[in-house]
């Protein structure tokens, strides 16, 4: 079975550019707007959890989206069945607050704009641990 990356949020043209990422890492990836669609799925859907690599949620520089992120990670850390999933956020112009915010929820930032080869690399890291 595929490794499945959860991707949380983003826009049409970041979901396209993650259709040849998830080609180069070899994953499959579930979009979903939030993580409590992502928990009906996974509740149709429980023979998946094993398959879940990282969670990815995809922010924007804006003070809302950011508290929904926030709000996000502690709703995936809170959850037993993903408590060893590693977490990323990617984004962009963050500023520093919300970084520390990212690293005390353990959440590893990837901050835009960023080298494709290193993005994978980053992922892959994640995935394949």
């Amino acid at each position: 079975m595929k490794k499945i990356i959860v991707v949380i949020g983003g826009t049409k043209e970041g979901h396209d550019f993650l259709d040849a990422l998830k080609v180069r890492l070899n994953v499959a990836l579930i979009r979903v707007s939030e993580f409590k669609v992502f928990n009906a799925y996974v509740d149709s859907h429980p023979d998946r959890d094993g398959d879940i690599a990282l969670f990815l949620v995809i922010g924007a520089a804006r003070e809302e989206v950011r508290e929904s992120s926030i709000a996000t990670f502690n709703r995936i850390n809170a959850d037993e069945r993903f408590a060893a999933v590693p977490v990323a956020y990617l984004g962009q112009d963050d500023d520093q607050s919300f970084m520390d915010r990212c690293l005390d929820a353990g959440v590893l930032h990837l901050a835009l704009p960023m080298d494709d080869d290193r993005l994978v690399t980053e992922l892959r890291d994640l995935v394949y641990r």
